[in-house]
């Protein structure tokens, strides 16, 4: 599945990231949602990469206002 226009780039992501970008995306009225996708926002074919940005998920996730972990779509 591909998705087009993030900054004018075509995304490769799995079925499962596009059902969660869709259904994660803001909603009338609510305009902003920042979300940070690891298959996104880091090289997921570079360990060195994957393993960078481990010591600061403690305080992204302490600094964040929400957490939203997608299981998939219901069955």
């Amino acid at each position: 599945t591909s998705i087009n226009k993030v900054e004018d780039v075509t995304l490769d992501v799995t079925l499962n990231l596009y059902s969660a970008l869709r259904a994660l995306r803001p909603r009338p009225g609510n305009s902003h949602r920042p979300l940070w996708v690891d298959a996104v926002c880091i090289n997921q074919r570079s360990i060195e990469e994957k393993n960078h940005p481990v010591p600061l998920m403690v305080r992204v996730y302490r600094e964040c206002k929400d957490v939203i972990a997608w299981q998939g779509e219901p069955e």
